[in-house]
């Protein structure tokens, strides 16, 4: 899996690896200030997408502001995974995406039409 893209206002470090004794690709990413109601993940085509997003109102008798925090990784899946049956858990800021990887990679065999 190739990081594609990076962006975080966030503290935010992430690892790749391949787990042999569950079949899965994991990526596991700690990120500090966010919950799991703040993030988003999802797949297209072969890429997989994880966003973050926090935002902060303050109010007060004299004054009121209003920030907001945001967190983007996306990585490229490997042709052999099982986009179907992707997990997540998000525990002790640490969120954990385990992608199954196909026994049986998916044939991608497309009939071509001669005109």
């Amino acid at each position: 899996m190739n990081q594609i893209q990076n962006f975080s206002n966030f503290d935010t470090k992430s690892r790749r690896y391949f787990d042999n004794q569950t079949n899965n690709y994991i990526i596991q990413i700690k990120v500090n200030g966010l919950s799991k109601e703040n993030l988003d993940i999802s797949t297209n085509n072969s890429s997989i997408f994880i966003k973050g997003n926090v935002k902060n109102i303050q109010n007060t008798i004299h004054n009121s502001s209003a920030s907001s925090s945001s967190f983007y990784q996306s990585f490229t899946l490997p042709h052999d995974v099982d986009t179907d049956n992707i997990n997540a858990s998000f525990n002790n800021k640490i969120l954990i995406i385990s992608i199954p990887k196909r026994k049986q990679p998916k044939l991608q065999v497309r009939k071509i039409t001669i005109q």
